[in-house]
């Protein structure tokens, strides 16, 4: 009985102690921060540390100031392209002043720069994504983004409460945007023929949308409608 008890706490242990890291290897960025990297299939993502969803950072020094992100990084002789900005990557990295994107990327999931609010000045989608997913960028202070043609889909509330921007230009060939992808965002130009939710945006191609005026304008009034 003692035997069968301590081969179950040993596998306890042994289960417990390979959770404490939830990527393969680390990285250092051109801009020296350290990256934590996820081996994927045509790949690395930048990916959290941690294994607790509510807080990825426990344990572990977030990334601070002006964030380069490689277009590749080695690991053990082996060079992999930066494919991804997986869940949570820099969720609350409230130190963080703005992220330089890699054109290797492809993906941006879940909360990946989500409150941020650090982050300002202009960010720049590389033209290799075609998915931005759900809150990626929420409640970052980022004045400005520019979306790549190739670009599919956004996913909801991707882009809710970026307060400083003046407005998004939506490529057409976006064809799945989920529910206030663009909630409080004064304005957005879109073309396209998505379907679904209310995005959320005060003004759509020029159309008024009532329900959002009285949100969003207290912050075009602040800002005098730049987005700065």
């Amino acid at each position: 009985m003692r035997k069968l008890l301590f081969i179950i706490l040993f596998n306890i242990i042994a289960c417990t102690g390979t959770q404490a890291q939830y990527y393969d290897f680390t990285a250092t960025a051109p801009s020296g921060q350290t990256l934590y990297c996820a081996i994927l299939a045509d790949g690395v993502g930048v990916t959290h540390p941690g294994w607790d969803e509510h807080n990825p950072w426990k344990g572990f020094d977030k990334p601070e100031g002006d964030l380069v992100i490689p277009d590749s990084v080695c690991h053990n002789g082996v060079t992999y392209p930066v494919v991804a900005l997986l869940a949570l990557c820099f969720l609350e990295c409230q130190n963080l002043t703005s992220i330089t994107l890699p054109p290797t990327l492809r993906l941006i999931e879940r909360y990946a720069v989500g409150g941020c609010r650090g982050v300002r000045g202009h960010i720049i989608v590389p033209e290799s994504v075609e998915e931005i997913d759900n809150y990626a960028f929420c409640c970052t202070f980022m004045s400005a983004v520019t979306l790549p043609q190739s670009l599919r889909k956004i996913g909801y509330s991707a882009f809710e409460n970026c307060h400083y921007l003046a407005y998004i230009s939506v490529p057409s060939g976006v064809a799945d945007i989920g529910k206030d992808a663009f909630r409080n965002i004064p304005l957005v130009i879109y073309h396209g023929k998505a379907h679904g939710a209310p995005w959320g945006a005060a003004v759509l191609n020029g159309t008024t949308k009532p329900d959002y005026i009285k949100a969003i304008l207290p912050f075009v009034i602040r800002h005098g409608g730049s987005g700065k």
